[in-house]
């Protein structure tokens, strides 16, 4: 018979950014920011969404650590892509105006296919009642 593993017995990068994420969700920082600092370092979504974990726990010089790193890429990326990953960090970090301030700069750049992305992504739930957050709904 065929042994399967259990899905958080594999280690991969992958399954790390997903159990982070899924922990992120369930609001337990600490095993979000655990799994994090295993998913692919190379992804920038990986990082920043560590970089929110670590936010969410006030660990606010490391945050700003990733962010950093994040908007040194912008020149090497598509822009959008680095504001859209700032934006989960400034969320972690609870600088909501500077979240959608990226978040705006992001579709500025044509990431509007963000726009389904953004508007569920459980990252910026302590956003969708902000006014100007709604306001770049009403953009799309």
């Amino acid at each position: 018979m065929l042994a399967i593993p259990m899905y958080s017995e594999v280690d991969t990068g992958l399954n790390h950014y997903m159990l982070g994420k899924l922990f992120l969700l369930l609001k337990d920082y600490s095993m979000a920011e655990q799994h994090l600092r295993k998913a692919s370092p190379h992804r920038s979504l990986h990082r920043s969404l560590l970089g929110a974990a670590l936010g969410f726990q006030g660990k606010e010089e490391a945050a700003l650590e990733i962010l950093n790193s994040l908007l040194e890429e912008k020149t090497h990326n598509a822009p959008g892509w680095a504001d859209y990953y700032a934006a989960h960090i400034w969320t972690g970090l609870g600088k909501k105006e500077m979240a959608i301030d990226a978040l705006s700069k992001s579709i500025s750049h044509g990431k509007r296919f963000y726009f389904w992305q953004f508007q569920y992504d459980p990252i910026f739930i302590g956003l969708f009642d902000d006014p100007k957050f709604q306001e770049l709904l009403v953009i799309q």
